[in-house]
């Protein structure tokens, strides 16, 4: 779904799964935390995010200026736990994330884990 439809679909009912394929690559820096802000809030505990995206991607932003999105640098908070989490093999510039959110922050973040 859109980022701005999102508010108005779910109306802060909580979610089992968010799935994001290929398109926070495509995000500016602001869009990208709101839409972080927005799953880490509506997503239920033990629910799970799937985000496949490149590790790298350079965009343009509304006013016209390059940006690189970093999947390593998505503003994951401290209270996910990886399922999945690897370079995917027929296209190595991409990465599938398969990411529980916990209720207590886990023993062992997995910020490491989105670097290429």
């Amino acid at each position: 779904m859109p980022g701005w439809t999102a508010d108005d679909l779910l109306k802060n009912r909580q979610v089992n799964v968010f799935m994001d394929i290929r398109s926070v690559m495509e995000m500016s820096r602001p869009v990208i935390s709101d839409y972080f802000g927005f799953v880490q809030s509506n997503l239920r505990e033990n629910g799970l995010f799937a985000c496949i995206n490149r590790y790298t991607k350079s965009v343009i932003t509304h006013s016209n200026k390059s940006e690189i999105n970093r999947i390593a640098e998505y503003p994951f908070d401290k209270y996910w736990t990886p399922l999945y989490s690897f370079p995917s093999e027929p296209q190595p510039h991409t990465h599938p994330l398969l990411a529980k959110r916990e209720r207590v922050k886990p023993k062992y973040l997995f910020e490491e884990l989105l670097r290429p």
